[in-house]
């Protein structure tokens, strides 16, 4: 099921289909660039501590890069 919204509460991101189920939630870190960065219907991208993650949308980590400074 496609992702619908992606939000941000404390250091947790919570990942929602179109019928407002919950799919999955990630943990990112607390730092000042740390958190949420974008979402699509297919990928969630956050960032926790010196890495960015790519997710799908069952909450599989598909991507895995250095945060840029």
């Amino acid at each position: 099921m496609p992702i619908a919204t992606a939000v941000q509460r404390g250091t947790i991101v919570y990942v929602y289909d179109e019928n407002g189920h919950l799919v999955f939630t990630r943990s990112v870190g607390s730092g000042p660039n740390d958190g949420l960065k974008n979402y699509t219907n297919t990928t969630v991208t956050v960032q926790t501590s010196i890495f960015v993650y790519t997710i799908d949308e069952r909450g599989r980590t598909l991507f895995v890069i250095p945060a840029g400074k």
